[in-house]
């Protein structure tokens, strides 16, 4: 299964970006939704391949250094993309193994994630009010790649994930 892209060299950090894109493709997908890299893809689908590899292996197969596959694992392990076991030799001693996630898995939760992004810009969408001749919201963008969005009339606040370019007071 070789569905990495590497010749693609944009690379969409935020969902606006995707949605503007016009042929993202499911790495695309999968970085933004994961914010991972591209090196972080290609561990991954080689995991996918390459079930209850070790950390040697994909280093060689890759042909990257054991300290960045250790990173790559490490943060697909923290997204819930791999999982960890080990392995006991008979001659004693153990190793770890990596198994990917199944692709439909790992899809579930992408899709998770979207609805979840959903519904939270659909609640902001629906609570907005007009008064007077702006809109009762404000979007604040910081530079951790998140959007504060405020209402200015209840000082309810959210937090979401990207940027949201008409948060900021729309003028009517």
């Amino acid at each position: 299964m070789d569905s990495l892209n590497i010749e693609k060299k944009i690379e969409f950090q935020t969902v606006e970006e995707l949605m503007m894109a016009p042929e993202p493709n499911f790495n695309d997908v999968i970085r933004c939704v994961f914010k991972i890299k591209d090196y972080e893809i290609e561990v991954y689908f080689y995991l996918l391949d390459h079930p209850e590899s070790t950390i040697s292996e994909v280093s060689e197969s890759l042909k990257k250094d054991r300290s960045s596959i250790q990173r790559s694992i490490q943060t697909l392990k923290d997204k819930g993309m791999i999982n960890r076991k080990f392995r006991v030799f008979r001659v004693g001693g153990f190793t770890y193994i990596y198994i990917a996630l199944p692709l439909e898995e790992t899809k579930k939760i992408m899709e998770r994630e979207l609805q979840i992004w959903y519904n939270m810009m659909n609640g902001l969408v629906t609570s907005f009010e007009k008064s007077g001749s702006s809109l009762l919201c404000m979007g604040t963008y910081i530079s951790d790649g998140t959007t504060t969005v405020y209402d200015v009339t209840t000082g309810a606040m959210a937090t979401v994930d990207g940027y949201i370019p008409h948060a900021s007071a729309v003028i009517w």
